[in-house]
């Protein structure tokens, strides 16, 4: 895979061409924080556009090689033993509103999707999207993982999140899931960059990135880091920017494709550990999630398993 880290040409200013200007005062106006002309906007826009087109030919050079390699993947996956992790105390959290249905994975559609699902808007030819069911092994582990750690300033963590500040619903779950890959170990990446060793980088997309004086593109080569990469925390600018997957969305659908049941991973944040279950993979599975107490309404499927997939997704 590719590394997605990248020095972007910055959006100017008249600082960016030299030295920093000072505010004007303006009669009416405190301070004029920024001035540039169309000829400068015209040509960020181009810049804009020129980024946009690298990303999206850089994803399909990869996405073309992982095509043609794309049996040696699953399998180099497949080579890999799957554990199995017992998920009582685990939490779910939920925005208010989704309460009486917790156990749903249709909220992991939305917008670009998760880290491990791509989601209805990413409008990319060869995607298919898919859901994935996220639980973590802590409370304060589900909260930081939806919205981020606690954060100094005026940005709050809903700020830095897009989301608005509002309600949670936590749910303490039991129960087992088996076949999972575990990304906790980077070993078990091994036999998988063997495969994307394979894979190369084409001299224009090299030039591209020269001309845009970006940082050159290069390939993951060890699986410490592939690993760190798949769960970096600024992974949703490649499909929230450039409209393409960020590389934990599409190894999240070989591990679908490759059958696990999900993958456990560590969070982002702190010392806790994070499953990504894929509900479809659940068909004859033994594997299931239960929510703990009495439901508010007879109505509320408190179980995810192989019979309630199907109503889940």
């Amino acid at each position: 895979m590719g590394k997605g880290k990248q020095r972007n040409p910055q959006i100017p200013s008249k600082g960016a061409q030299g030295s920093k200007s000072k505010p004007t005062k303006v009669p009416g106006i405190k301070y004029v924080l920024e001035q540039f002309t169309d000829v400068d906007l015209r040509r960020w826009q181009k810049t804009d556009r020129s980024l946009s087109e690298y990303n999206i030919r850089f994803f399909y050079h990869l996405e073309g090689q992982r095509a043609s390699k794309r049996h040696d993947l699953l399998e180099a996956l497949q080579t890999v033993k799957p554990v199995e992790c017992n998920i009582d105390q685990w939490f779910r959290m939920v925005s208010y509103k989704y309460s009486l249905n917790p156990l749903s994975s249709r909220g992991s559609l939305s917008l670009h999707g998760g880290r491990f699902n791509y989601g209805v808007d990413l409008d990319c030819a060869s995607l298919t999207h898919f859901n994935a069911l996220y639980i973590a092994s802590s409370q304060e582990t589900a909260y930081i993982e939806r919205l981020g750690p606690k954060r100094k300033g005026k940005l709050s963590r809903f700020d830095m999140a897009l989301q608005k500040e509002e309600s949670f619903s936590t749910f303490i779950l039991e129960g087992h899931v088996y076949n999972l890959f575990d990304l906790t170990n980077a070993n078990n990446l091994k036999s998988f960059i063997k495969v994307t060793n394979t894979f190369g980088i084409s001299p224009e997309i090299r030039q591209m990135a020269i001309d845009l004086t970006i940082d050159k593109p290069q390939m993951i080569r060890k699986p410490r880091e592939l690993r760190e990469h798949l769960m970096a925390a600024n992974w949703r600018y490649w499909p929230m920017q450039f409209d393409v997957p960020y590389n934990s969305q599409v190894f999240g659908e070989l591990l679908l494709r490759a059958g696990f049941d999900g993958v456990l991973y560590k969070s982002q944040y702190g010392t806790g550990k994070c499953m990504a279950i894929f509900p479809e993979n659940l068909n004859n599975s033994d594997s299931y999630v239960h929510i703990l107490g009495d439901p508010p309404s007879d109505t509320v499927i408190t179980s995810l398993n192989a019979e309630t997939w199907e109503k889940l997704i």
